[in-house]
């Protein structure tokens, strides 16, 4: 979802600024259009994003791991930000107290294509990505691909591995 959306909103005119877990996967992603790579690991990202905007704040935070990172993305939101809640990889799922929305009058959404699916928005967007994709417009990364019969090793690199990109099966 992040390179995805990383390339949708640097076409959208963005100025991206994304978080990644090492120095060598934010300089790979800068090839996707990434402007300014933080480093959750060694750097705060609050702090990082208030001193990239010049203490205003970001527009719009995606959450792609929902858990602890949540605050810090809030904090690194402008007044009346947008926080986009996408996914909960680490398990966690954020809450959001009534404070945090009427003090910094957040706006908080989720982004669920899967429950639009049958919608013709939802699919006329899908069928968008997808010609970009074909067109080389949007572009991912295969990390590695797998022979159906070894689902098992697949899905143990996508849960352990840490992938960098898409992991394909093949019959």
């Amino acid at each position: 979802m992040g390179i995805a959306a990383l390339q949708i909103a640097k076409e959208a005119g963005a100025i991206v600024i994304g978080t990644s877990s090492s120095d060598e996967r934010l300089e790979t992603l800068r090839q996707y259009g990434l402007d300014h790579g933080i480093n959750y690991k060694t750097q705060d990202i609050a702090e990082r994003c208030l001193e990239l905007t010049g203490g205003r704040g970001v527009d719009v935070a995606l959450d792609l791991a929902g858990g602890k990172g949540k605050d810090l993305l809030v904090k690194a939101l402008r007044p009346h930000g947008r926080y986009g809640a996408v996914g909960a990889s680490t398990g966690e799922v954020p809450s959001f107290s009534f404070f945090e929305l009427i003090g910094e009058m957040l706006n908080v959404y989720g982004v669920s294509l899967g429950q639009e699916m049958h919608t013709d928005r939802v699919r006329a967007l899908i069928d968008m990505i997808m010609a970009k994709l074909l067109d080389g417009t949007y572009r991912m990364p295969i990390d590695r691909v797998f022979a159906l019969r070894d689902a098992v090793e697949a899905h143990r690199h996508v849960a352990e591995g840490h992938p960098f990109g898409r992991v394909l099966m093949v019959a």
